[in-house]
């Protein structure tokens, strides 16, 4: 049953503070342009207070701070509600939380299509879904679910309350964590992209015989891979997001609080310190290290090391200032291509109008 609030009842769960009507019926959440009657929108800046005016929406969640024009305090029906919080951006994860569908799950226990190793330990509270494949000696900590179709190898371990999504894949003696969420069709453990070349042998595949460890609290999204190691161990750190469709190299190391956008491909034995934020479709080549806190622009080629804290952007990569620097320029070239194609013909006539001169007067 979808949730209900009235506007004083969400301003107690926002902790905001209200200003108009307490009894307006909310019942879901929306943009500006979708908002109906029964909605309430999210204002986190002036940029967006100027859309709220043609909104349907009579409550909206606004940032302190935002000056909501004279016309944008009314609906066609009659004074909007608004709902004054620190900031509408944080109160958002409150805000979908609220009314966010609860989530279908397997039931607790193993379902009969399941396979399981008769070795494996599985927690009485934990949900196995349909089809799910469970190999030896695997153990599965409480409260943790296994959705339909995901294959999970021997000697694994998967911490308490973890979620791996359907059709997922977890390798051999991979390490999961606690909390951890793993998306659909993800695959842990799969051997890394290791050959050497051996003459009329072609190229050959370095057996990789170590792991993957994902500490506490990591997300990994959907159809995302994650290398074992050649030796030792992959590991992502306690806390770090990794979005859908990326690559994560064998031996590469991962810090804490990491957040890593769809696309991007990290290759093998590289060192991400904690903190680190990249945007989407990121490259970057092998053994390199990117220092604590730096910022990697959507599209960046990284060739070598970045410092901490750094933020840098373009292909190659550089300091972000210096990039920006030099699309800026390319831009003032395109505007004067006329200009600059004059010029180079006149500075290419000038040397053939001097020695025509000179041969006159011999």
């Amino acid at each position: 049953m979808a949730a209900t609030f009235t506007s004083q009842s969400l301003c107690d769960l926002l902790g905001g503070t209200l200003e108009g009507l307490a009894d307006v019926v909310i019942t879901g959440v929306a943009t500006l342009t979708d908002a109906t009657e029964g909605d309430t929108v999210l204002v986190q800046s002036s940029r967006y207070a100027a859309g709220l005016a043609a909104s349907r929406a009579r409550v909206a969640v606004v940032s302190n701070g935002v000056k909501i024009p004279d016309e944008a305090r009314h609906t066609a029906t009659g004074q909007r509600t608004l709902v004054w919080v620190p900031d509408a951006e944080i109160s958002s994860i409150a805000l979908f939380g609220a009314f966010a569908p609860p989530k279908e799950l397997p039931d607790v226990g193993c379902h009969p299509s399941a396979v399981i190793h008769p070795t494996a330990t599985i927690d009485a509270t934990a949900r196995v879904g349909p089809l799910v494949s469970v190999g030896a000696r695997t153990r599965i900590a409480g409260s943790t679910t296994i959705h339909a179709g995901a294959a999970v190898g021997a000697d694994v371990q998967v911490g308490h309350g973890s979620t791996i999504g359907a059709r997922a894949v977890l390798g051999d003696r991979v390490e999961i964590g606690n909390a951890c969420v793993i998306g659909p069709g993800a695959v842990i453990g799969e051997e890394g992209f290791g050959y050497r070349p051996l003459g009329h042998r072609g190229l050959t595949r370095v057996p990789h015989i170590g792991t993957v460890i994902l500490e506490d609290a990591v997300e990994i999204g959907a159809n995302t891979t994650i290398d074992r190691a050649k030796s030792g161990a992959t590991r992502i750190g306690q806390g770090t997001k990794i979005d859908n469709l990326c690559q994560i190299g064998h031996n590469v190391v991962i810090g804490k609080h990491c957040a890593i956008s769809g696309l991007t491909g990290i290759a093998g034995s590289c060192t991400v310190g904690d903190g680190v934020v990249m945007g989407g479709a990121v490259g970057i080549a092998d053994h390199l290290t990117i220092g604590a806190g730096a910022q990697i622009g959507a599209k960046s080629g990284l060739m070598r090391d970045v410092p901490p804290r750094a933020r840098v952007a373009g292909l190659p990569a550089q300091d972000v200032r210096d990039t920006l620097r030099q699309v800026s320029l390319l831009k003032t070239l395109v505007d004067h291509a006329p200009q600059v194609q004059r010029l180079v013909r006149e500075l290419g006539a000038a040397p053939a109008a001097q020695d025509a001169g000179h041969a006159e007067g011999s």
